[in-house]
């Protein structure tokens, strides 16, 4: 790894439980290695710092903070891209697996298309034992992710690898007044300024649970999820109004 890496991963814990040490592991596994693993523990009270610490003190491409109080998923987030050194941010949950050449289909992306500011990937939904329950279908093109995103998030946050800086050279942020959807809000904002794609590979599995945050806050998850489609109807769409239950009828 050069002293500047490529890309920053970036994972938030906070409890990460016994799914942790796995998701770890698809990332150091990884046959791209221009890259530093940044970890971010909410203060964490279940042992996954234990479980952070061991694998810290065995690679040195991850970069550990340990916070002393909870701030939430979304501050961990904007703290992660104020300390990153990566040009590209690569997303990575607790819970979920980043499967074989996920980084370096991504790296090789960007590469090729210098206007993406965005580029995820399609993957598999597994239970809690890792059992697939199902395939995740994301838009690939452009066209196709910019038509879906008023009426659905078009990424999988735990697969997605973005630019780090604005076009100005500011450092690209989360809205922190979005505590579930904050990455949608993200998405909407990226392609703004350039290009978004999806590869078609399935090169994340998503796992899902039912005790997830929006799981358990879907009242939450409806007023953030309606404040973005609203938003990005409004500027895809000028001349039509948004109609809230038609769209939540149409994501379910």
């Amino acid at each position: 790894m050069h002293d500047i890496p490529a890309v920053t991963v970036l994972m938030t814990v906070y409890n990460g439980g016994r799914f942790l040490a796995e998701a770890i592991r698809s990332i150091l596994s990884q046959d791209f290695r221009d890259y530093e693993f940044l970890i971010i523990d909410d203060a964490s009270s279940d042992g996954s710092i234990s479980v952070l610490k061991e694998f810290a003190a065995t690679d040195d491409r991850i970069r550990l903070i340990l916070n002393e109080g909870n701030k939430g998923q979304t501050a961990c987030l904007n703290q992660g891209l104020s300390e990153a050194r990566g040009e590209w941010i690569a997303r990575q949950d607790a819970d979920d697996l980043s499967l074989p050449g996920r980084l370096r289909s991504q790296w090789q992306a960007v590469q090729k298309t210098p206007g993406l500011m965005i580029v995820g990937v399609n993957g598999w939904v597994i239970d809690e034992q890792g059992a697939c329950m199902g395939m995740i279908h994301a838009p690939v093109v452009d066209d196709g992710i910019r038509w879906a995103l008023a009426f659905r998030n078009p990424f999988i946050h735990a697969g997605i690898m973005f630019r780090r800086q604005w076009g100005d050279g500011s450092p690209v942020l989360y809205d922190e007044d979005f505590r579930i959807c904050q990455d949608w809000e993200l998405w909407a904002r990226l392609l703004e300024q350039g290009e978004g794609m999806n590869l078609p590979q399935r090169l994340v599995a998503y796992r899902h649970q039912d005790g997830s945050l929006s799981h358990g806050n879907l009242e939450k998850t409806r007023l953030e999820t309606e404040t973005i489609t609203a938003k990005v109807w409004s500027k895809s769409f000028p001349e039509h109004e948004p109609k809230q239950e038609l769209l939540s009828s149409f994501r379910e």
